[in-house]
């Protein structure tokens, strides 16, 4: 059995190995089963992180959280449109707005879908105008002002929404379960 590995492996050599413009083989320098070894391989990433990714395409998490993020928007959107009477929008206005922009990005980084490069850069330009006309609205605590920040909220509810669909359609058709 060991002399007809070595044999095989001696053939499939030689027969990779025969010089283009002659058709003859070219001479050994090593031993056949170091010669037979190589050729082109697919390796895995080094990082696991990304050869989960290349498996399973987003993470698994992103989408119930970009739904969740959606939902705090509207609320917050409600609260800044006095949709919603009796409390205080300050303290969650201030978390949301802290945390909607890093949360957006982070979530919006690796979604595929059929059109998720512009909702995913919606989403990203949409967290960071209702940020930014959050911060001003506490501030200057002006109506318009504050009205306007409960739109861009809801719009970028919208988005999110919108985005979260799209990337469940296409990881669908990416698996084939649609």
């Amino acid at each position: 059995m060991v002399r007809q590995f070595g044999e095989t492996t001696k053939a499939q050599v030689v027969d990779a190995s025969q010089d283009p413009a002659r058709g003859e083989p070219r001479p050994l320098s090593a031993h056949p089963a170091v010669l037979a070894d190589r050729g082109p391989r697919d390796r895995p990433p080094a990082d696991p992180d990304v050869a989960f990714l290349m498996d399973h395409g987003s993470p698994l998490f992103a989408v119930p959280c970009l739904v969740l993020i959606a939902a705090l928007a509207i609320f917050e959107g409600y609260h800044w449109l006095h949709l919603i009477p009796n409390g205080s929008t300050r303290p969650t206005a201030i978390l949301f707005l802290l945390g909607v922009v890093p949360a957006t990005v982070a979530l919006t980084r690796r979604l595929e879908g059929p059109a998720s490069g512009a909702l995913c850069g919606a989403a990203r330009i949409g967290s960071v105008a209702v940020l930014l006309l959050g911060i001003t609205e506490l501030i200057v605590r002006d109506v318009p002002l504050t009205r306007a920040v409960g739109v861009t909220s809801l719009a970028l509810a919208g988005v999110l929404l919108g985005l979260a669909v799209a990337s469940e359609v296409g990881e669908r058709r990416r698996t084939g379960s649609l």
